[in-house]
């Protein structure tokens, strides 16, 4: 019966332990803008040069920056994707195909 006992107890403590560093980790993430390729936090024509500038190999992006620039969520950054940033940025469009932001 004490055995048990510990067991629970023991089982409970990581949990605890567990659900903690998940908290800790959650807390870290940080939010960045679909579309927002030089991080700037506004989304403009700059955005989408940028994108099209990459999509023709003359600039070169980090793993964020190509998350941020595939904004149609076909997983390829293409011109396409500075055609959605620009349509959006001239009002033509309200949203993104992918949403508004992403957590890393």
């Amino acid at each position: 019966m004490k055995k048990t006992f510990k067991k629970i107890i023991s089982m409970a403590c990581i949990t605890v332990m567990m659900c903690g560093l998940a908290t800790v980790e959650a807390s870290a993430l940080t939010r960045r803008l679909y579309g927002d390729v030089n991080n700037d936090g506004i989304i403009n024509r700059e955005d989408a040069d940028l994108i099209l500038q990459y999509a023709v190999k003359a600039v070169e992006f980090d793993k964020y920056q190509i998350i941020a620039a595939d904004v149609n969520g076909d997983g390829e950054v293409t011109s396409a994707d500075a055609l959605l940033v620009l349509r959006l940025v001239e009002g033509l469009i309200d949203d993104l195909p992918v949403g508004s932001a992403f957590l890393y």
